[in-house]
């Protein structure tokens, strides 16, 4: 029952936070920022794909 407590907990918390326009600029801005962060892990997941026969 706990487990189904904590998985409904974070639910919640994620549709606020998603719901949260501050959180969604504050999301994009660090995937899509000076970190560059969405391209490498794209490209790291690309070289997963490749590797795999």
């Amino acid at each position: 029952m706990r487990y189904i407590d904590a998985f409904e907990a974070h639910s919640i918390m994620s549709k606020q936070a998603l719901d949260s326009d501050a959180a969604r600029e504050g999301m994009c801005d660090a995937l899509l920022g000076p970190g560059r962060l969405y391209e490498a892990l794209r490209a790291r997941g690309e070289g997963h794909r490749h590797a795999s026969p």
